[in-house]
């Protein structure tokens, strides 16, 4: 039997009058890409942010690799990388540096930290602007470094938000296609499961 990645029952969040998750049951098992298609405005980002324990729900729950929402949003964002609308860059900083404090903060080590970072600016074509500041760097470039801070860890479950936005074809076709390898990018938009 396949384990669940994602469950929800009736999942719902309003913001005032307006209702931006309506009811929302589903079941996602581990092991897939699974994505969100829908227009602007129709609650992909509010879903991923409640899945995430960062919004509270107005009724319904989630569970996400196990963890209540609600109660252990904390396990679930240890477990999960996310590329949400804010990139969470610290522009004054290089690229290397960036994956660096945040290799840091998730406790990698030295060794498996700078093999990691190596391993995913050179995918990402970074490598040889490593030791530039980011705030002088094109939004899809960013963009491309914001996917690779959600890749760092190797989460179980990754969380993608418009990865491809502000990215070139021959860039989105690479974050698509990936290197073949765990953790990863595979997928456009939405979520991606690396369980």
């Amino acid at each position: 039997m396949t384990e669940i990645a994602i469950r929800t029952e009736n999942l719902s969040r309003d913001f005032g009058s307006i209702k931006a998750v309506d009811g929302l049951s589903m079941e996602v098992p581990g092991g897939i890409i699974f994505g969100f298609l829908g227009p602007n405005a129709s609650g992909k980002t509010t879903t991923i942010n409640l899945l995430l324990g960062l919004l509270e729900p107005t009724s319904g729950r989630a569970e996400v690799l196990g963890f209540d929402t609600r109660t252990q949003a904390s396990e679930i964002r240890t477990r999960s990388g996310a590329l949400l609308e804010y990139p969470g860059l610290y522009e004054q900083m290089s690229a290397e540096d960036n994956l660096e404090f945040y290799g840091r903060v998730w406790s990698m080590g030295a060794a498996e930290r700078q093999a990691r970072v190596k391993e995913l600016l050179a995918h990402f074509g970074l490598w040889e602007r490593r030791r530039e500041s980011v705030e002088k760097w094109s939004r899809g470039m960013k963009q491309k470094l914001a996917t690779a801070r959600a890749l760092l860890h190797r989460p179980s479950l990754v969380f993608l938000d418009e990865p491809t936005s502000g990215l070139d074809v021959v860039a989105a076709a690479s974050l698509r296609d990936g290197p073949g390898r765990p953790g990863c990018p595979r997928g456009r938009d939405g979520i991606l499961d690396h369980a």
